[in-house]
């Protein structure tokens, strides 16, 4: 049993007296729970104040100093697991001026201590888990195999490659001809190939292939030209077949390329090729006189 005996209050009206204890609020009384306390009443002189004090006292105290104090002027203490064993006293102390230390004789105060000394935390009782009976597998239904679509294959931008026209001639058999005009031998062939575009044509080859002694001259007009002028004279051009790289790409509708084959003093080669919209670009083949200007071409050529 709870043996300590605490002093009580002073009997005068001249200093502070404690005329009813403080209840303890909270259970159960076991580590964790956190117990508050209330009530209580005290009187005294002006001046006269009261704290709340915690303390933890084992079962056969008698007194304060076989107790551990927990707390001095919470009105709430959670309960530890140091306590386990031990009563919790809550004690109201009255006191005026400077406080005196618990356990000093003469002090103003009344205790309360738990029904109960402060049992460990519950070990909660572990449920037992059912034996789990195995789930019988169900037979798989067959998926049916989705009708794959076939995937549709685009269809390819339409290829052309320009043939060369019938050119008007001068009824002259090319090798009769030569006797008397010098031309560029062998003569020059001009191919341009590519696909449609919905809005003109992507050139994807445009070469030339002449002597080296040639100059080739590529004039362009229209909104999608690369450049307007290029060319390339016998010092540039390493092979008889020369590729207009720059011109190989989309061209728009309107658009159109003159290509000039020259040798000073030469009969030479102009080809004049139009994109347009929804057909291959048109070709028109022409010879040039040794001063440039468009003549009839000998037969043959």
């Amino acid at each position: 049993m709870f043996a300590l005996s605490l002093g009580g209050s002073a009997d005068a009206q001249s200093t502070p007296q404690v005329t009813q204890a403080g209840t303890i609020n909270g259970s159960p009384i076991r580590v964790g729970t956190r117990l508050t306390a209330s009530g209580g009443a005290w009187s005294g002189p002006s001046g006269t104040t009261a704290r709340w004090e915690w303390f933890a006292c084992p079962a056969n105290a008698r007194s304060w100093t076989e107790c551990f104090t927990r707390s001095l002027y919470q009105n709430n203490y959670t309960i530890q697991s140091g306590d386990v064993g031990r009563y919790i006293a809550l004690n109201l102390y009255a006191y005026r001026g400077q406080p005196q230390n618990p356990g000093t004789s003469g002090r103003a105060e009344r205790f309360t201590i738990t029904s109960s000394t402060v049992a460990p935390v519950a070990t909660p009782t572990p449920t037992p888990v059912p034996t789990p009976r195995p789930t019988p597998t169900p037979t798989p239904t067959p998926t049916p195999i989705p009708t794959v679509a076939p995937t549709p294959v685009p269809t390819p931008d339409p290829a052309f490659e320009v043939p060369a026209t019938p050119v008007p001639t001068s009824g002259e058999v090319l090798q009769e001809t030569s006797r008397h005009r010098r031309i560029i031998k062998p003569f020059p062939v001009v191919r341009m190939r590519g696909t449609l575009t919905s809005v003109g044509a992507k050139i994807t080859l445009f070469t030339v292939r002449a002597p080296r002694t040639a100059k080739i001259t590529v004039r362009c007009k229209g909104r999608s030209c690369p450049a307007s002028r290029w060319s390339r004279t016998h010092t540039q051009r390493k092979s008889t077949l020369t590729r207009m790289g720059r011109f190989e790409r989309g061209l728009r509708a309107g658009v159109v390329i003159t290509v000039s084959v020259t040798r000073s003093g030469y009969l030479g080669k102009r080809t004049t090729f139009v994109i347009r919209r929804g057909a291959a670009p048109s070709r028109i083949d022409r010879c040039l006189s040794s001063k440039g200007r468009v003549t009839k071409c000998p037969a043959g050529t």
